[in-house]
């Protein structure tokens, strides 16, 4: 046998969804270069769905049932198939889906550059420079992970919410704290029942996600004219460009000789609001 074509059809298709599940059914026509071939060796065909399969368009309806809807021609092989997902369980099973939420917790090392050290002074040579390369020191973050299972699993939720700043108070934790690290799902099958089981990873650290840079550059403010900030390179006592950077004043201007090296701080990741995540 030989197969010419294998394509779901956009006819004659039924949907069904209730508190329960849901579940649809449609045809697929399976076209063979053989009229000898009979409708087993069509249902043989690659391409074709199987039992537990993935539905193409969407992954939480698994393939239940594939059977001959009808045969238009000694070639042409018309199979109704079956895809279903189940919410709830059978009376007398528990309910996985109402499972508590599994919480763990533990310490993540990073090291990372630091402008000051614990007593808030400022990282400097005695000429009131910041060393090069930067002190680092390292950082004992909290990893709060949750598990937790759901009926399904909407994958944008990974796209809009991961690595972003949680901007309000959430599990007494304050806003600016928590970073979402990782958003991940897995579809399981318990006693039939298809579920997503999803993890959420919360990255915490109490001083805060902002990120502090030093305040330095090749060339800085010399001045506004017309309403347009001019600048100029720095350069060295023969007038040649330096090749290493000067610090800097908060207004762009050279830093005065003795004057405590000035930071910028920035937003590495945008806050969000994440009571749509119904964490707690």
């Amino acid at each position: 046998m030989s197969v010419i074509l294998v394509q779901r059809q956009w006819t004659g298709v039924e949907y069904q969804s209730g508190p329960e599940g849901r579940r649809t059914t449609e045809n697929w026509i399976v076209e063979t270069d053989n009229p000898a071939d009979d409708q087993i060796m069509a249902a043989q065909a690659t391409g074709l769905p199987r039992r537990g399969q993935a539905h193409p368009s969407d992954a939480w309806l698994r393939c239940t049932g594939v059977e001959l809807h009808e045969r238009q021609g000694p070639t042409s092989f018309v199979f109704r198939v079956t895809w279903e997902v189940r919410y709830a369980q059978p009376s007398g099973h528990e309910n996985p889906l109402e499972r508590p939420p599994r919480l763990t917790s533990r310490s993540v090392i990073t090291r990372e550059p630091v402008d000051r050290d614990a007593a808030g002074r400022l990282y400097v040579n005695a000429a009131g420079e910041p060393f090069d390369p930067p002190v680092t020191r390292e950082f004992a973050d909290q990893l709060l992970t949750i598990e937790r299972n759901q009926a399904s699993f909407a994958g944008f939720a990974a796209a809009a919410f991961a690595k972003t700043i949680c901007s309000h108070w959430l599990m007494t934790w304050p806003p600016g704290t928590q970073l979402m690290d990782e958003i991940a799902a897995e579809d399981v099958e318990e006693d039939g029942l298809v579920y997503a089981r999803v993890s959420f990873s919360i990255l915490r650290r109490l001083d805060g996600w902002r990120v502090p840079r030093l305040n330095h550059g090749f060339r800085y403010v010399a001045g506004i004219s017309g309403g347009l900030v001019k600048y100029k390179q720095f350069v060295d006592a023969d007038g040649q460009p330096l090749t290493k950077p000067r610090l800097l004043a908060a207004n762009g201007t050279p830093l005065t000789a003795g004057a405590d090296p000035v930071y910028l701080i920035f937003d590495d990741y945008p806050e969000k609001d994440w009571s749509a995540l119904n964490l707690g």
